[in-house]
């Protein structure tokens, strides 16, 4: 069950308006930092994979076909971190299951994934 709330009749209205304000201020910042990082993204890598886009349709590869390419390559790479970050007990447990899943799809691409994968 949840702690009750402490009473704050000992903090002020100024107090309380003092920490708002300041929260307030934070989370301005915070959102200014954000839209800074959105128009450089946008301006940098985003513009130049839209040129790339423009480029693998004049190579005569639909965009749609090529996207679908682009999900599956960018889905294997971070199953590939996710299986290299286990540790201990949770790589143990990986283990055991592509065992119990072997000569399964699933299973064999499991094992091949730890195989593959870097845990030093």
């Amino acid at each position: 069950m949840a702690e009750a709330a402490k009473p704050t009749n000992a903090v002020s209205k100024e107090a309380i308006e003092a920490f708002l304000d300041r929260f307030e201020g934070l989370e301005d910042e915070a959102l200014d930092i954000m839209m800074e990082a959105m128009r450089v993204c946008k301006d940098g890598p985003r513009a130049k994979q839209k040129e790339l886009l423009d480029e693998i349709k004049a190579a005569g590869i639909r965009k749609k076909t090529f996207k679908a390419l682009w999900k599956q390559r960018d889905y294997e790479r971070k199953a590939r971190e996710a299986i290299s970050g286990l540790e201990d007990d949770d790589l143990d447990q990986m283990r055991e299951f592509a065992t119990a899943m072997a000569g399964t799809p699933m299973g064999d691409l499991i094992s091949a994934r730890l195989d593959e994968a870097d845990f030093s």
